[in-house]
């Protein structure tokens, strides 16, 4: 038994689906009892309760936080209808602490809304294997060029800015922010890297005029007669993930 998350995009001709085992209505058998302990309330078993490693970010909790990150990306810009830009940006001189790059990313989105009350921005925070600190933005209701973010973003050099031309250019670029699969050589890094990153911290920081989109769940996957696929989970990972995720459009005649 499967169920089917439907989810429409603001605004746009822009859908994805998550198709995913039907959670089975297990009632969980095991209960605290305290002194860390937990009963079986069946066979009245008692175990060690074995606490979670709180110094590793958990992977569950990324990847929720990247899907997420992807929901807010394609429900919140349109560069079919506006100027929307990607900014990849890192140090001149590493920060100390992840404290230290929280300031200062704080500070540019300060800086960016001076230029525009009104700009949307997401930025995703990453943390690589050699601990280097690094940022990817997606931006829009502002006007940018490389030389104007330089002169904002002054602790670093190595900028690759650029104007995103349509929704499926962005669609893929929010597919590799928040991919981390095994199968790609990048999303195999980001996985990895992933585990630099702080647990309980989060992973993306954005204006509060980003809205998430409304979703619907059925048990029947939605008629696909007149769509076009954008992006589709390749088949060899959703057979081992059991969760197969497609973004499609309607073709309007």
């Amino acid at each position: 038994m499967k169920n089917y998350k439907l989810t429409k995009f603001e605004n746009k001709n822009c859908f994805q689906e998550i198709e995913y085992p039907k959670p089975k209505n297990n009632i969980n058998m095991w209960r605290n009892i305290g002194n860390s302990k937990i009963q079986n309330v069946c066979t009245g078993e008692i175990r060690e309760l074995k606490p979670k490693n709180t110094n590793t970010r958990n992977y569950k909790s990324t990847q929720k936080s990247l899907q997420k990150i992807n929901l807010l990306i394609l429900n919140n810009f349109d560069p079919d209808y506006e100027i929307v830009y990607s900014i990849d940006f890192t140090y001149r001189q590493q920060p100390e602490n992840y404290d230290q790059f929280q300031k200062d990313l704080a500070s540019l989105k300060r800086k960016l809304k001076r230029i525009s009350n009104d700009v949307k921005m997401i930025i995703v925070k990453e943390i690589g294997k050699s601990h280097n600190y690094h940022a990817h933005m997606i931006i829009s209701n502002i006007f940018l060029n490389k030389e104007i973010f330089k002169t904002i973003w002054k602790l670093g050099d190595q900028i690759k800015f650029e104007r995103v031309q349509t929704n499926n250019d962005l669609i893929f670029k929010a597919s590799y922010l928040t991919n981390i699969a095994k199968e790609y050589e990048k999303s195999f890094i980001k996985r990895i890297n992933s585990q630099n990153f702080p647990p309980h911290k989060k992973l993306y920081m954005a204006t509060s005029n980003l809205k998430m989109p409304k979703s619907i769940i059925s048990e029947i996957p939605l008629d696909r007669t007149g769509t076009k696929t954008i992006l589709i989970t390749p088949e060899e990972k959703s057979k081992i993930t059991k969760i197969k995720f497609e973004t499609f459009k309607f073709i309007i005649a």
